[in-house]
């Protein structure tokens, strides 16, 4: 699909990177790919800009293009990566991040990305999308699907809270787009500003009730000991954000533990 920054084509871990303020101008580049196997972990991609001057070109996944079941991105930060343009009329869309193929991005954080066509946080092509906040995103053109995640085929969306997702050509919102291919279990997104073809059990549609000023759930989120029975978190799980679905507290990681106990 095109190249990286760092790009893994025979397997690899890329850990604790900070990619900022980069620019990809020419063929769809993208600041973190990897093809068959490969992993991003610990990573912040952040301030990517691309033009998308060619109108024969693909451009999409400007912070990670993941393909490939054996490819994983986790415990990422994806913020503000922003298309101008699409380039071809149609194609692969995500502004943020792309998932082809089986790949999994889990325990991360989508927020601010922009793309010309749908999915302005990501691109869910029979992949996985779990235990992540995806939260205003953005889609410029004239693309009325996916405004947040854009799912098709055989996808799993689970364990996600996604909002706030937008068209600012006409001011519509959809946070999700998901295929009757797809598994949707276990969300919070709003049902009246998705199109999701077979709900699955569990999803929800309320106010997440974030702390003000960040991400993090506070103790009284709708989203605490709403998650898919039996699933357990990464005790590794990024610090920053403690802002997915927990089965229970005692499950989360000991500083989501105290993040979601203190008072405030």
């Amino acid at each position: 699909k095109g190249t990286g920054i760092v790009s893994i084509y025979y397997g690899g871990t890329v850990s604790n990177c900070v990619f900022h303020g980069f620019s990809a101008k020419f063929n769809p580049t993208h600041a973190g790919y990897a093809n068959g196997t490969g992993q991003f972990v610990d990573c912040v991609i952040r301030n990517g800009t691309s033009p998308g001057v060619s109108s024969s070109a693909d451009y999409c996944g400007l912070g990670l293009f993941l393909d490939g079941a054996d490819c994983l991105a986790d415990r990422c930060v994806i913020t503000n990566n922003r298309y101008a343009s699409a380039g071809k009329d149609t194609g692969t869309a995500g502004g943020g991040v792309v998932l082809k193929n089986g790949a999994i991005l889990r325990n991360s954080y989508v927020a601010d990305n922009q793309h010309a066509r749908g999915g302005g946080g990501v691109w869910v092509d029979a992949s996985t999308l779990e235990n992540c906040t995806v939260l205003g995103n953005s889609v410029i053109g004239n693309e009325n699907k996916g405004y947040g995640v854009y799912a098709e085929g055989a996808s799993v969306l689970r364990n996600n809270i996604i909002r706030g997702n937008v068209n600012t050509a006409n001011a519509a919102a959809q946070d999700v787009f998901a295929a009757a291919e797809a598994t949707v279990e276990y969300n919070d997104y709003p049902e009246d500003s998705s199109s999701v073809a077979a709900k699955g059990e569990g999803n929800i549609d309320q106010d997440p009730v974030f702390k003000p000023g960040t991400y993090r759930l506070r103790m009284a989120s709708p989203c605490v000991n709403a998650g898919k029975p039996g699933d357990r978190l990464n005790v590794d799980f990024y610090p920053l954000l403690c802002s997915f679905f927990i089965r229970s507290i005692a499950d989360a990681p000991p500083f989501c533990q105290s993040a979601l106990s203190s008072a405030f």
